[in-house]
Order: structure tokens, then C-alpha cells, then sequence
């Protein structure tokens, strides 16, 4: 009975894998229905609101309310709001940083701003830092804590990053889903690592001008990279200290019981390697290829 049940349990934290290959196949499509050039806006409502919302939202409902109870969607400490914008800046620092190292200039990594109407605001920056936290950290990230932390963290911000079907941008993606997940686990508010994405979306889109202005002062792509490095750096630094700090509590105060499941490498392979995982990958690979 008690491997019956293990069994059982192990199905439901595969099926948010299954679901994530049937949202990679959803926003796929849209891609190719949604003609091409114009109504950009509402294109990227469409997909957002489809291929993430919409599935996230029918998952929760079959799973019942168990499932969005533990999804963290909970307001942050105020205290807190320091600890988010050095996320914030640590994203940005290390997305542009990653850019250079992967062959984009620091300056075209960011696009012009051109006055953004609050549409493009709502349906560029608003939107997909609510739907993609909902969707990778909210629902993805909590159901793979079934395997631990490690692997809770690392496969949801691979999806996240596969999501965008770029193989230049995968690593700039991948680090900033690293980023945003650590922020929601160690504040178990998903409505801070919503937070931290609007705030970088909002940082791209409006001060695209301001950013290029300044990487335009110098064409020393080394000393640039320096800059960024020594920035990121600081930032990780009193990141962690925080996180040690808030950890200490949570031990303190027994807030964060720890889950039972495989633990590290071992456990990140195994969710890697089942085939809901692969499913993943291989859709991934094949948006490339099309």
C-alpha cells in the first residue's frame, strides 16, 4: 500500500512535467496560427494568457485547492523590498554579462525603448512576469520540490529558459530562472519573484536608452564586463547573507520543514532523465530546428 502511494505521488509530480510539454507544444503553435509582423501586443497577450495562464489555471483546478495552497501566492515582508531590488539588480547585471560572454554586444542586448505605450507595458512586461512566475515557480517549482530543493530550483529555471526557444538566450534565461526561483523559495512568495521579473522587464523596456547611453560612453567591452562582474558580485554577496539570515529563522521558528525526495545531482537527473523531461528537451530542440 505504502508503494502503491509512493507511486501515485510520483505520477503527480511528473504530471506538472507533461503539462509543461503540452505548453511548450500549446505556445508552439500559436506561434505558427498568429500571423507574422503587427498587433505585436496582442499576440503576446494571446500567448501568455493560452499557453500559460489557461493551462496553469485547468492543472489547479483538476488537483484541487491543495494545489494553489502551495504555490506560495502570499504577500513578501516589506522588509524584504531591499532584498528583492538586489535580486533585481543581479538579474540585470548578469543577463547583460552573459550576453557578452555568449557573442551580443552589452548594447544590443537591450532593445530601444521608443516611448512604450501602457499597453506594451502590460502586455510586455506585466503580463509575462505574472504569468511565467505563476506558471515555472508558482506551480513548477513546488511540485518538483518532490525531489528537493536542488532539483525544484535548477529543472523549473531549465524550463523556464527552454520556454523561450533560443539557444543564444538559453544561458541568459537560465540564470535569470535561477535567480527568480531562489528569490520565491527562500521567500516562499512567488508575488516576489513576480516583483523582481516586473521590475527588470520595466528596467528593459524604459531605460533601454539610458543603458545604451551609458555603454556608448566606452567601446572597452572588458571594462564593461569588469563593471558588470564586480556589481553581480557584490549583489550575489548580500544576497546570500540574507538568505543565510532568513534560513536561520526559518530553522528557528521550524517554518520550513524539509521534503522528503532524492536530494542533489541525484534527484535532478532522475526528474531530467523521466520521459516527461525528455518530451521537454525534445520539443525544445525541435522549435529550434523549424
Amino acid at each position: 500500500m505504502a508503494q502503491l502511494s509512493n507511486t501515485t505521488k510520483e505520477k503527480s509530480k511528473t504530471g506538472v512535467l507533461y503539462l509543461t510539454a503540452a505548453v511548450f507544444l500549446l505556445s508552439i503553435g500559436l506561434s505558427f496560427l498568429l500571423p507574422a509582423g503587427g498587433k505585436v501586443y496582442s499576440y503576446g497577450l494571446i500567448v501568455q494568457f493560452a499557453s500559460l495562464l489557461i493551462p496553469a489555471a485547468l492543472y489547479n483546478s483538476i488537483n484541487g485547492e491543495k494545489t494553489v495552497s502551495k504555490m506560495h501566492i502570499r504577500l513578501f515582508s516589506p522588509s524584504k523590498i531591499v532584498f528583492l531590488l538586489l535580486f533585481t539588480v543581479a538579474v540585470f547585471c548578469g543577463s547583460l554579462l552573459l550576453s557578452l560572454v555568449f557573442g551580443n554586444s552589452a548594447s544590443s542586448s537591450v532593445a530601444p525603448s521608443s516611448e512604450p505605450s501602457s499597453l506594451a507595458v502590460l502586455c510586455m512586461a506585466v503580463l509575462p512576469a505574472l504569468s511565467e512566475e505563476l506558471f515555472f515557480r508558482g506551480m513548477v517549482m513546488t511540485e518538483l520540490e518532490h525531489y528537493g530543493p536542488f532539483t525544484a530550483v535548477a529543472l523549473s529555471s531549465l524550463l523556464f529558459a527552454m520556454f523561450h526557444f533560443s539557444l543564444r538566450g538559453l544561458p541568459v534565461y537560465f540564470f535569470c530562472g535561477l535567480m527568480l526561483a531562489l528569490c520565491a523559495y527562500v521567500t516562499r512568495s512567488v508575488l516576489a519573484s513576480c516583483t523582481v521579473h516586473l521590475l527588470y522587464n520595466l528596467t528593459v523596456m524604459l531605460g533601454a536608452d539610458k543603458i545604451q547611453a551609458f555603454f556608448a560612453i566606452t567601446d572597452d567591452i572588458t571594462l564593461i564586463a569588469v563593471i558588470l562582474t564586480v556589481v553581480l558580485l557584490i549583489c550575489l554577496i548580500l544576497i546570500f547573507g540574507e538568505c543565510q539570515r532568513t534560513y536561520a529563522v526559518y530553522s528557528e521558528q521550524n517554518a520550513l520543514s524539509p521534503r522528503k525526495g532524492h536530494e542533489g545531482a541525484g534527484g535532478f537527473f532522475s526528474a531530467l532523465l523521466s520521459p516527461a523531461s525528455a518530451a521537454c528537451i525534445i520539443i525544445f530542440a525541435a522549435a529550434l530546428l523549424i
